[in-house]
């Protein structure tokens, strides 16, 4: 009787392991890149939701529409009007931009509220050239922290209010120290406004 040897090929346990770990690294790699391809574009959203909000207050100023009633330039007028997509906002009118941070339409201004260290979610955010969107003449970007020591502090970077030692031009260097100052650690607030009142 004559025996027949049957040799077998496969992978060795280092070969397997390589595979696993090459995987591995281009998982991680690919769920890195989809959240941050996700991050821009719901900030992208939430740019131009704020950018609709401000050509509305600002057309309805120049139909002199402001003492039309109360609560005007508020949430729920601002959803009324059709400048507040009412997709964002819940029942009790409390409205919420796709970046995951609440927004206040105000009489006068747009006031974004950040959790606490968002920071750097502040500086993506001002990097849009806000005061492009503003009016002429009576305007400013501000950002005031809700707690910790710089409370209630209007840290301004740009005005048309000459009343305010603030520049008319702001480079990014301006816009990182203001929201490192204002929002590290803490829960702060970006007002961009469109009334002279400070």
């Amino acid at each position: 009787m004559k025996l027949f040897k049957n040799n077998q090929y496969g992978r060795s346990m280092v070969e397997m392991l390589g595979v696993l770990a090459i995987i591995g690294v281009l998982s991680v790699g690919g769920i890195a890149g989809y959240s941050k391809a996700m991050y821009k574009q719901k900030m992208n959203k939430s740019v131009d939701i704020v950018s609709k909000l401000l050509m509305g207050m600002r057309e309805l100023s120049s139909q002199n529409l402001e003492g039309s009633g109360p609560g005007v330039y508020q949430q729920q007028y601002a959803i009324k009007l059709g400048i507040l997509d009412k997709s964002l906002c819940d029942d009790s009118n409390q409205c919420t931009l796709p970046i995951g941070n609440k927004i206040q339409v105000s009489f006068s201004d747009i006031e974004i509220i950040l959790s606490k260290g968002s920071s750097n979610l502040c500086i993506d955010f001002l990097s849009h050239h806000w005061e492009t969107a503003l009016p002429d003449n009576s305007s400013y970007i501000s950002i005031v922290s809700t707690s910790g020591e710089y409370v209630g502090q209007g840290n301004y970077i740009y005005s048309t209010n000459t009343n305010i030692g603030v520049k008319l031009e702001y480079t990014l260097t301006d816009i990182e120290n203001t929201c490192t100052k204002a929002c590290n650690n803490v829960e702060c607030m970006i007002i961009l406004a469109i009334s002279e009142d400070v």
